[in-house]
């Protein structure tokens, strides 16, 4: 399904509709030690919810350990990538696999409020009192999440979806 993606132009599309600018991303980078002493915690909040959801309940079942490892690279990566091909490719596969184990793509869009919501107390103490850098941060978040997202889906749109493919 992925060989004929190109992973950079799909990477310069997500950032542009996102709105993840380099300065966003320097934000990204700058909090990305504050962030990972947390992502523990960010990986609890986020499957406990997830958990706590009758219809994705089934798709965690047995996989735990192997979805919070994976989970926790990948959210760690948000602030450490510089969001080019190789992000790209990394998170279309992730779009993949829930595809290939029929992961509704609506669970892809409820499941990043849930990360942006574990993320945003994180991501907001290092600009405590300060409200320019505090919605400095939380727009680089946001738009973080929505480049991921958008490569995210990829995958579904590009074997349901009418049209020219990526």
């Amino acid at each position: 399904m992925a060989q004929n993606v190109g992973y950079a132009r799909l990477a310069a599309r997500a950032k542009a509709l996102a709105g993840l600018t380099p300065e966003r991303i320097a934000v990204l980078h700058a909090a990305a030690r504050e962030v990972e002493p947390k992502l523990d915690f960010v990986t609890d909040r986020f499957y406990a919810r997830l958990d706590a959801m009758p219809d994705v309940r089934p798709f965690l079942a047995g996989r735990m350990e192997q979805l919070r490892e994976s989970f926790r690279a990948w959210v760690g990566s948000v602030f450490t990538s510089d969001y080019g091909g190789r992000y790209a490719e990394a998170v279309w596969r992730i779009g993949e696999v829930h595809l290939a184990v029929g992961v509704p793509v609506d669970f892809l869009t409820g499941s990043m409020t849930v990360v942006q919501e574990a993320l945003q107390p994180i991501v907001l103490a290092g600009a405590l009192g300060r409200p320019f850098a505090e919605a400095e941060r939380l727009a680089a978040l946001n738009a973080a999440l929505g480049c991921s997202l958008i490569v995210m889906q990829a995958p579904y749109w590009a074997r349901y979806a009418p049209g020219p493919k990526q």
